[in-house]
């Protein structure tokens, strides 16, 4: 063997005495630089430095030294998106970084060539030099330095994560198959990197322990401990798992088991309750000091001895990573509990709608909440719940009531949908059961475990007596509604089925959230379906009713409506007006039919510009309804009408064609009365008003005679 000079960087010996190097790079003496970050991607053209440009941009934004490192040598693309042009200058020892508008610090080789534009033809060990010496021979003065990385995963990327002290990366990729394969294949990602389970945990249980437990009254409490010894990869780390109903503590101890007195408290769940034994759900995340050592010792303590497990599967990671795993096992589980929830406002508001238009559909209302709180209750054990509610214990009663509320819900859908069922004495006896099993378990008496025996017993028992009930009415059922039911039945025994003989693990409701789900669309299309005929129906009904109650000519109400509103007033407040048409007979035989018609049209617009509800109840008769008028009120009117009548045949202008015609002029005879003592109907108030209309078109017709 030659003689060691030491310098293990050029030896290819494997000795006892070689040391592992490090080759990282130090930057310029005179040179400050913060943290550091890599700004990578699979392929070119995903915005990669356009995320660098905007993020180098949003920190100087907030007051930050700033600079670019722009370590894509072949396609430099930096100074461009800053409006850099000039020259990069530099000293006899270093070289100093161009500047943008807003203090952004630049270099790119494009700042170093003769043409900005020229193209860098290099091999890879010159290029991965350059990006050394960018970071080695530049005057950086910056709080934070954005690395613009070139696309893939060759020698430039490399070199930057060896011999560069990043602080992190920042990975841009678009929603296409072919990046997601490169940066794939370009940076693998182990499952267990990300789900890693940390094992060989030394578990110890305790029924009633010593000491003061979370729990009061004369409760059997029960006490898990589980340690573990801190071994270097976990320093720093963060552990993670999930319980039911249990209060959490962790501790630094130097033993296995019960911890001292001295240990180190390092992480404590749940709040002591009046009202409730469980502090809920929760997904925990402990995080592990830097300086921890010893052992980590967990204490989970319940009183629900049937939730309570003999250990936990705890991962371990950073914070990033569990969170990330654990919204990616919740994910297609909260997107069905999302469907059904969307699906279930979708019902409410068909309901709604159908209501204002009075169309009548109460099954789209039970059924949209029932699957609102199906949802809703679906969703309570998934970790995403944590971010909703941020407490455990409303998350815990959440999922109590929503439980409690889904047979009623579901007795009112049926109610609706299966004729002639009548579920009165089911649903309040179901209501009073439940109200009794929260007040024994919430007052203490019995546990949430024994109170959901006995509701779990009693639904079992009502889903029994509804089956029978609905076969017997079955047929009776709309079609849709019956298509639905046996497609939904089928899931169910599929769901079944696929537990007993393919997977006893997982989720073992997706088959039946499947079938619900496509229940649900098929009844919002039923719904919309109804809404849509009934308005049709509606729409086709008014206009019937306006045929039967209006005079095609005048638009006026006519006698069958002057009937129908005369019914609705107080009679006691009711005043008429009987008004008749003078010479329509001779504008008939004078001008036709036309003329007739005009004349009619013209005195209704007259009517109606001195009276609210005018109806034409003859040829030529008119009765105008009033609601408390008395006799001084019913002069003036009348005044005010015989002005129009004036202003109308002076002006002329409403006549159309006959304006011209000086014998086409309106003449209206007019009588009024107001209720009397001893007026029954208002048949009578009319019959005064008719004399004193007869009496006035005497007057007039005798005036006009001579």
């Amino acid at each position: 063997m030659s003689e060691c000079t030491h310098d293990c960087s050029s030896c290819g010996e494997s000795c006892a005495s070689r040391e592992s190097q490090s080759l990282l790079k130090a930057h310029h003496a005179d040179a400050h630089v913060g943290k550091v970050y890599g700004i990578v991607s699979g392929k070119g053209g995903v915005g990669k430095s356009m995320v660098t440009s905007q993020l180098a941009v949003t920190m100087r934004r907030r007051g930050y030294q700033v600079g670019i490192l722009d370590a894509d040598i072949t396609g430099p693309s930096i100074p461009k998106a800053f409006g850099i042009h000039d020259r990069a200058m530099g000293t006899e020892n270093a070289l100093i970084p161009s500047e943008s508008k807003t203090g952004i610090q630049v270099m790119s080789i494009n700042l170093l060539l003769e043409n900005e534009t020229d193209p860098v033809i290099w091999r890879g060990p010159v290029i991965s030099g350059v990006v050394q010496q960018f970071w080695t021979d530049v005057l950086w003065n910056c709080d934070y330095l954005f690395v613009d990385m070139p696309p893939g995963t060759g020698d430039v990327p490399l070199t930057v994560f060896q011999s560069l002290p990043v602080d992190g990366i920042v990975i841009v990729t678009s929603p296409q198959d072919l990046v997601s394969m490169i940066v794939t294949t370009g940076m693998p990602v182990r499952e267990d990197a990300v789900n890693m389970v940390l094992d060989d945990w030394t578990t110890e249980q305790v029924i009633d322990p010593p000491g003061e437990p979370y729990y009061s009254g004369e409760k059997t409490v029960y006490q898990l401990m589980m340690s573990h010894k801190v071994t270097s990869e976990m320093r720093g780390k963060v552990i993670s798992f999930r319980t039911n109903d249990s209060y959490v503590d962790a501790y630094l101890t130097d033993v296995t088991g019960t911890p001292e007195d001295d240990a180190v408290h390092i992480y404590h769940f749940g709040e002591r309750l009046k009202i409730c034994d469980s502090p809920g759900t929760y997904t925990h995340f402990i995080r592990l000091p830097e300086s921890a050592a010893g052992q980590v010792t967990i204490c989970v303590e319940t009183v629900y001895a049937n939730k309570f497990m003999p250990s936990y599967e705890v991962a371990i990671g950073t914070q990033n990573e569990l969170l990330f795993n654990y919204l990616r096992q919740n994910l297609l589980s909260g997107i069905s509990n999302a469907a059904m929830l969307i699906a279930g406002v979708l019902l409410v508001v068909i309901y709604t709608v159908g209501r204002a238009k009075h169309v009548s559909a109460p099954e789209t209302l039970s059924l949209g909440c029932l699957s609102i709180v199906f949802a809703v209750n679906l969703n309570c054990p998934l970790f995403l719940n944590q971010f909703l509610y941020q407490n455990a214990v409303v998350q815990y009663y959440v999922n109590y009531f929503s439980l409690f509320l889904l047979p009623l819900l579901a007795m009112l859908y049926f109610e609706d949908i299966v004729p002639d069922l009548r579920i009165r004495w089911p649903f309040y006896s179901f209501l009073v059961l439940e109200c009794v099993l929260s007040v024994v378990h919430f007052t203490g008496i019995a546990s949430y475990t024994r109170t959901v025996k006995v509701f779990s017993a009693a639904l079992g028992i009502l889903a029994v007596m509804f089956i029978v009930m609905i076969a017997k009415r079955y047929r009776q059922m709309e079609k849709i509604n019956r298509i639905s039911l046996l497609l939904l039945l089928a899931f169910v025994c599929s769901n079944v089925l696929f537990f007993i003989f393919v997977s006893t693990v997982g989720d073992q409701t997706f088959i039946v959230r499947t079938g619900f789900l496509l229940y649900l669309a098929l009844s919002v299309v039923n719904g919309l379906r109804k809404l849509m005929v009934e308005m049709s129906r509606e729409r086709e009904t008014r206009l019937l009713q306006t045929l039967a109650y209006t005079d095609n000519l005048t638009k006026l109400g006519n006698r069958y409506a002057l009937e129908r509103d005369a019914r609705k007033c107080v009679l006691e407040r009711t005043s008429i007006v009987s008004m008749d048409l003078n010479l329509l007979k001779m504008v008939n035989d004078t001008f036709g039919h036309a003329g007739g018609d005009m004349l009619l049209q013209s005195a209704a617009k007259c009517m109606t510009s001195v009276y609210n509800q005018v109806y034409r109840v003859g040829g030529d008769e008119f009765i105008a309804l009033l609601d408390g008028k008395d006799s001084d009120d019913l002069q003036r009117l009348y005044d005010r009408l015989k002005q129009k009548i004036t202003e109308m045949n002076d002006s002329r202008k409403d006549y159309g064609a006959f304006s011209r015609e000086t014998e086409f002029r309106l003449s209206i005879a007019v009588g009024y009365s107001a209720y009397a003592a001893g007026d029954s109907s208002y048949e009578q108030i009319m019959s005064r008003a008719d004399a004193a209309m007869y009496a006035e078109k005497k007057t007039m017709h005798h005036g006009r005679s001579r």
